[in-house]
């Protein structure tokens, strides 16, 4: 939800182009303003001078030119503006400065006023429905009257309006295109106020790091501005607070950092900006890292009293932290905690209030949970998931619906903890546990499947300008990708970033042009369903792994991790650690593997024993697969690896494993029906002579933006291995003609398997950048095929090999899981995709694949073919290091060339042996005659 300002507009925006500093003195406002009597500048003074520790003088100057000239617009508007800031109603007021301001024909004058009103109705009052009629007669006013600024600053009050709505998508569509027409010459205020919207829009979606960094470029360009300054100051603090939390700064550096800004905030008399900002928000930071001291409930219950007597407009976290800490104090009071919570919940009485009535309803659920109320707990808990998924789906573009899912992941996890955990819950239930996490885990993956994905029927307009941002992207990469770029490259890499930020907003366009590219109602499945459709020798491994992050939005410390063991016969919960133990250890551990001296194995028994050995030590004797579905740091631990003790076998040796992204989308996979197979393989190699030391080609190009791509003698050889498994009708391409434009201009209905001997780019910051490197093919392409190039392919039901490096990492996003190649292929309609997580050596890469391919064009299914790859490369003594980073994301089971083509195979080697032997008799009988007639000749 979007935070709520006070002195919306205010001098802070306007007339800062004409840049004179505030007077110091009342005197020095009345003169400016009997100098200037119609200037709003004149008037913004008043509010300036507010800010400097003179908010009474100021406010009774402008009601004395009010006694004088009761209809005095800038008077009106100005004074409207500072009594909002001390929360009181300033509705009135101004709207008569509206009235004013268009009886004297003051368009511009009136543009900014009815803007005031309409942030002060809509975003405080939460009435913009009401209200959002004074926005567009601003807009109108600036296209009728050319008014450059002002249009601008109605564009970024849409985005405002769309972070009213929750609708996060729109909010930085608007802002691209504010950004567009102010240009990086334009007023230094509107550029400000861009900044500052992205800020609050990077808080919104958890984005922490970013809104960090935009909000410290504010707090540069604000110096001497003292509201706007200690406004940047106090968001930095809040997202230095929520990376504190997360372990990605130092808690200490949030502290001082939150100080500065307090004091900053009361030296400017900014009392209440936003939800981020103000000293009322910056003391309830303070009062939550204080913890639930008797020092911070004092703080927090004082603050609460302050809200009390005024308009506040945001008084949820105060409320929500007072509860927590009733209960956590060292006198619990459970009375005072229900009391609090039932409050923050009484305030939230328009619909317009969803994301504070699911955090309200979520610490009321967990006040009742903890004082044994387990039934009106859990219902209040249920009714705040299905708030955050409905503030979820009403984000259209899939990118946006999944960073938001990140950013509330946390309460599917506490629930489903409480569900499962013995000591909060007399009889755990496993079944809603289930239900409650499936409700998270892969949502946007299984709701992009189940939604249309045919651009076609977009208008014209919007596909043709969808078809230009494409090009215009593959041409800036293609000048990247050219060594011989001089010094502009630095500029094309911004005109990319440019053209990257335009294509996001047409997806979002895109997504709401075709409304079935929307969220879709997405029942989870019934675990006896899962049960039902697993095999007798199968077992499958639910994990949830929570972070103990509170922050005073949501400030839980105390979820819980599990993992659901889950066979035909039955399930059974277990206790694992925690993400923030466990995601050291996975990487301390795999950074041993990398040695590959065996240091890792003491690491390996560890992991085993905290996740593994006891939901394993319950399994029926006859499991011999596993299908692991992982959480959070899991997502990148090579399990095949581990061992139960130090010197034993790794448990490659005894199962065969996938992963799958949830258990709903296996169950779609598993009963989905897949088309009759032939078995036919498409391999694309070194393109364009990667590996020949041609010098020439896409590696040598990507290595001068740092990417270092080195050649992979291997990679024709392996191909070949991979086309002789295949059925006929197989098919190899290699340099030039293993290329983007092929791929993208094929019928692959022809193909049961794709198999890529590329590299592959992974970028973990943009994951729409990732990419699979083949050949350009055409004057328009690349070379690089994108994350949204390949989820344009038609895929359905294949199987994909990425004989390239990591491409089964990404970046990891909270219940959503790993955003990379691997979901773009899954995307596209693929059922199975054998990627690594880290990079190979060629020549094991090499071996792997040959003994994966050999055992899967005998018909073995997916897992097993890469099980005895596994195994084989054990018993030649090669190191976890060479074998457990290549793993199968997807449905395990999927047996993309049937076993008649491994037989049809087979038949035809004996008959050649049969043919080569039968050949071979002949010959010598032959050379047999010759010789006896040769010495009968003789003789």
């Amino acid at each position: 939800m979007l935070p709520t300002p006070r002195g919306l507009l205010a001098a802070a925006l306007l007339l800062a182009a004409h840049g004179a500093a505030a007077p110091p003195s009342v005197d020095g406002c009345s003169a400016l303003v009997r100098r200037e009597p119609r200037s709003l500048a004149s008037y913004r003074c008043f509010w300036d001078l507010a800010h400097t520790g003179q908010r009474l003088p100021a406010e009774r100057a402008l009601e004395a030119i009010l006694r004088r000239q009761p209809d005095n617009p800038g008077a009106l508007m100005f004074l409207g503006l500072c009594r909002d800031e001390r929360g009181l109603d300033a509705r009135e007021l101004l709207e008569r400065a509206v009235a004013g301001f268009q009886h004297a024909g003051d368009a511009e004058s009136e543009g900014y006023a009815r803007l005031s009103l309409f942030a002060l109705e809509c975003v405080v009052g939460r009435r913009c429905d009401e209200y959002r009629d004074q926005l567009d007669r601003a807009e109108a006013l600036a296209a009728e009257h050319g008014l450059a600024d002002l249009r601008s600053l109605s564009t970024i009050w849409r985005a405002r309006d769309a972070l009213a709505q929750d609708d996060l998508g729109a909010a930085e569509r608007y802002l691209h295109a504010a950004d567009a027409s102010i240009g990086p010459a334009g007023p230094a205020w509107l550029r400000r106020w861009v900044l500052d919207q992205r800020g609050v829009l990077y808080l919104v979606a958890g984005r922490y790091a970013e809104a960090l960094e935009n909000y410290r470029a504010l707090a540069a360009l604000t110096e001497g501005w003292p509201a706007p300054h200690a406004m940047a100051l106090g968001a930095m603090a809040s997202a230095s607070v929520e990376l504190a939390q997360r372990g990605e700064l130092e808690r200490s550096q949030a502290e001082r950092t939150v100080r500065e800004a307090l004091a900053a905030e009361e030296a400017s008399g900014v009392e209440l900006w936003s939800r981020y900002s103000g000293s009322f928000s910056t003391r309830v930071l303070l009062a939550f890292l204080l913890g639930p001291t008797e020092s911070a409930i004092d703080d927090l219950e004082r603050l609460e009293l302050a809200n009390a007597r005024r308009r506040s407009n945001y008084p949820f976290p105060v409320l929500w932290l007072l509860a927590r800490y009733s209960l956590d104090g060292s006198r619990p009071d459970g009375r005072a905690a229900l009391r609090h919570a039932d409050e923050a919940l009484a305030l939230c009485i328009k619909p317009s209030h969803d994301w504070e009535r699911a955090h309200g309803l979520l610490v009321r659920g967990d006040v009742l949970w903890r004082s044994g109320e387990r039934e009106r707990g859990l219902a209040d808990a249920r009714a705040a998931l299905a708030s955050f998924e409905r503030l979820r789906g009403r984000q259209p573009e899939a990118a946006v619906r999944a960073r938001y899912g990140a950013s509330t992941a946390f309460a599917h996890q506490l629930v489903a903890g409480w569900l499962l955990d013995p000591a909060r819950s007399p009889a755990p239930d496993v079944e809603a546990a289930f239900e409650v996490m499936e409700r998270l885990r892969a949502r946007v993956l299984f709701e992009s499947l189940l939604a249309a994905r045919d651009r076609s029927e977009l208008p014209a307009a919007l596909r043709e300008r969808g078809v230009e941002l494409h090009e215009r992207i593959s041409r800036l990469q293609r000048r990247l990708l050219d060594p011989g770029l001089g010094p502009e490259r630095g500029e094309v890499r911004q005109a990319l970033g440019r053209a990257e930020t335009e294509e996001a907003s047409w997806r979002d366009e895109a997504a709401r042009a075709l409304p079935r590219f929307r969220s879709v109602d997405v029942t989870p499945p019934r675990l006896a369903d899962v049960q039902a459709a697993m095999r007798p020798d199968e077992a499958m491994l639910l994990f949830q792994t929570w972070w103990r992050e509170p922050t005073p939005e949501a400030p839980y410390d105390d979820g819980s991790s599990w993992v659901l063991a889950v066979t035909r016969q039955g399930v059974a919960a277990h206790r694992i650690p925690d993400g923030d133990r466990l995601e050291p250890q996975v990487e301390q551990w795999q950074a041993l593997l990398e040695r590959r001296d065996g240091s890792e194995r003491p690491g390996a028994a560890r992991l085993f024993r905290e996740l593994l050995r006891a939901p394993l030590s319950g399994l029926p004797p006859g499991v011999t697969r596993l299908v692991l579905v992982p959480d959070g740091p899991l997502h990148g631990l090579a399990v095949d690896a581990l061992r139960a003790e130090e010197r034993g076998a790794p448990l490659a040796e005894r199962y065969a494993t996938s992963v799958a992204p949830s258990a709903s989308l296996w169950l779609r996979w598993r009963t989905s029906g897949p088309p009759a197979r032939r078995g036919p393989l498409l391999a694309l190699a070194d393109p364009s002579g990667l590996g020949r030391g041609s010098g020439a080609g896409v590696a040598d190009a990507w290595r001068a933006e740092g990417a270092a791509l080195v050649p992979l003698p291997g990679a024709r050889s392996e191909a070949r291995t991979a086309v002789a498994a295949g059925a006929p009708g197989s098919r190899l391409l290699v340099g030039p003609e293993a290329s983007e434009h092929f791929l993208k201009s094929a019928d692959l209905r022809s193909y049961d398997v794709l198999h890529f001997a590329t590299h592959a780019v992974v970028d973990e910051d943009a994951p729409e950048r990732s990419a699979v490197v083949l050949a350009p093919g055409a004057e328009v392409e690349d070379g690089l095929l994108q994350s949204r190039e390949i989820t344009q392919l038609d895929l359905a039901g294949k199987a994909v090999v990425l004989a390239a490096c990591r491409g089964a990492s990404g970046q990891g996003l909270r219940g959503e899981g790993v955003i990379g190649l691997g979901r773009s292929f899954f995307e596209a309609g693929a059922h199975a995709v054998v990627g690594s997580l880290w990079p190979l050596r060629d020549d094991e890469s090499s071996a792997l694949l040959e003994t994966f391919y050999r055992r899967l064009g005998d018909g073995a299914p997916m897992a097993d073919a890469l099980a005895e790859a596994r195994r084989e490369r054990i018993r030649a003594g090669a190191p976890p290091a060479a074998w457990a980073g290549m793993v199968l994301l997807g449905d395990g089971a999927l047996q993309p060339i049937p076993e008649s083509v491994g037989r049809a195979r087979r038949t035809r080697a004996r008959v050649l042996t049969l043919a080569a032997a039968g050949g071979a008799l002949a010959l010598l009988l032959s050379l047999g005659a010759l010789g006896w007639r040769r010495s009968r000749a003789g003789r």
